[in-house]
């Protein structure tokens, strides 16, 4: 007798350290849930970011193109904004002539010889 109820007083502080530890295992849970949550949601804000700054990139490099087979300014606006998925308005693109110095004129005169910067 005395052995088994050894047996009944080990199996109960067995469940009760086992109750402890699953009460010890959901606080550390509730502390480190909101850091977790945290680094997920800047990871995806990161990711967003990286995202559109390769799409605005692309936008400016295909405008870019356009410009160096002669396009005119109308049209290398019309090609960012619309390569750019909508993070681009036509007020949000500034179509810049430099002068390469030829004339020592007001730059992008005609006649110019004169890279373009979208």
């Amino acid at each position: 007798m005395p052995e088994s109820g050894r047996r009944s007083h080990m199996a109960l502080g067995v469940s009760h350290i086992t109750r402890d530890e699953r009460g010890q295992a959901l606080l550390e849970f509730a502390f480190l849930l909101p850091f977790v949550l945290i680094l997920l949601l800047v990871m995806i804000d990161f990711g967003t970011a990286v995202d559109k700054r390769a799409t605005l990139a692309q936008a400016i490099r295909e405008a870019g193109r356009a410009g160096a087979s002669g396009a005119s300014a109308a049209a290398l606006t019309d090609i960012a904004v619309t390569q750019s998925d909508g993070l681009l308005d036509a007020d949000d693109v500034a179509v810049c002539y430099l002068d390469n110095g030829d004339s020592g004129t007001y730059p992008g005169n005609a006649g110019d010889a004169c890279p373009r910067h979208v």
